[in-house]
């Protein structure tokens, strides 16, 4: 069901209109759910039936500058505009099946046919169409509670070669997203240490960015969402190559950095000033790009980590999740390269997974 557009748009109910229906004609929250929100936050309910079963309650709530610290949902929120967060509880279970959160999704992205071959952004429908992974329960991106994440001593090595410029870059707008590779006759870029499990090996790096400054990183701090992340995505070499390391739990190491806008960033330049001429979806072009990898990282290698999966479908769940603390900048002119390349769906932006669930699952804060 679609449970937004149900009470919650201005067309068909002002603003007062609203807070009077909820506060005075439906009943508060029970006390387990409310214990979970913060006195500032604004909560709706929404209950109703759907004509196949009376079995779920689908409960819209929407929340303002709020971190929750729960196994089910995990923290879902963003200061300035707030979320939808759907849960379904299940009254025969009597317990809460998990929450998703809504993705913002642009007037330019209209709905598609989505399966595990052809899919598009903001992917609700992911859990249905490829729900062999993308409903599991250790899915990424999620938002990280700093005030919980466990402390740790560490830090990744790098191996030599990510200092090495590489000469060449090939990139491509595959309709998703703008990826990077290079020759593989290179040294192989690789991480090691830092709680990983072995050695993993650099096969390709991309971008998710937003429509606006305030959106577009993929995994979000304390509700806090980035312009941009980068993601640079490593296998295990154990495992040989990328394809046979999604059949394996600790198969791939993704590294994800956060972008704001602010300087320009020499180490993106050579990208960037080429992305117009791959503008179109199933584009490529290979470009001079003389700059060291290990410049796309930030200097100050503090990082949260926790086990996820891939954020676009299948969704497997076989990655180690390095999210550095720190950030990048990149300029205005920068980002406005991303944003004026296209997808299937017309201009590529907002190409970010909403907010997965936590389920539980340990995060941690490594220092050196």
């Amino acid at each position: 069901p679609v449970l937004q557009q149900s009470f919650y748009s201005e067309e068909r109910r002002k603003p007062s209109e609203q807070q009077s229906l909820y506060s005075k004609e439906r009943r508060k929250p029970t006390e387990p759910l409310q214990s979970y929100l913060p006195t500032r936050s604004n909560i709706f309910f929404d209950c109703l039936k759907t004509m196949k079963s009376l079995r779920s309650i689908y409960i819209t709530l929407f929340i303002t500058g709020f971190c929750i610290h729960n196994g089910w949902g995990g923290p879902v929120a963003d200061p300035d505009h707030g979320v939808n967060v759907n849960v379904d509880i299940n009254i025969n279970g009597g317990g809460m099946d998990g929450g998703k959160e809504d993705h913002d999704e642009s007037e330019e992205h209209g709905t598609c046919n989505v399966d595990c071959g052809h899919w598009c952004y903001p992917g609700k429908d992911w859990p249905y169409t490829c729900s062999h992974y993308c409903n599991g329960d250790k899915q990424s991106p999620i938002d990280i509670c700093s005030e919980s994440a466990q402390a740790e001593t560490g830090s990744i090595t790098f191996s030599p070669s990510y200092s090495d410029a590489i000469p060449k870059l090939e990139i491509k707008n595959n309709g998703h997203t703008v990826g990077a590779s290079w020759d593989s006759g290179l040294d192989p870029r690789t991480i090691t240490d830092g709680g990983l499990t072995g050695v993993y090996a650099l096969a390709q790096f991309h971008f998710h960015w937003g429509c606006e400054n305030n959106r577009g990183s993929e995994h979000t701090v304390d509700g806090t969402r980035y312009a941009m992340e980068l993601h640079l995505v490593h296998y295990k070499t154990e495992y040989g190559n990328l394809s046979n390391a999604l059949k394996y739990e600790d198969g791939l190491a993704v590294l994800g950095v956060f972008f704001d806008v602010d300087d320009e960033n020499a180490a993106l330049m050579h990208i960037t000033d080429n992305l117009e001429d791959i503008a179109h979806p199933d584009t490529e072009k290979e470009i001079d790009f003389n700059q060291a990898l290990i410049d796309l990282i930030p200097t100050n290698r503090d990082f949260y980590r926790y086990q996820g999966s891939l954020t676009t479908p299948t969704c497997n769940e076989v990655v180690i999740w390095t999210v550095f603390k720190a950030h990048q900048s990149f300029s205005e002119e920068q980002v406005k390269a991303f944003r004026m390349l296209e997808d299937h769906e017309g201009h590529m932006c907002d190409n970010y997974r909403g907010i997965q669930p936590l389920n539980g699952r340990e995060v941690k804060l490594y220092s050196p």
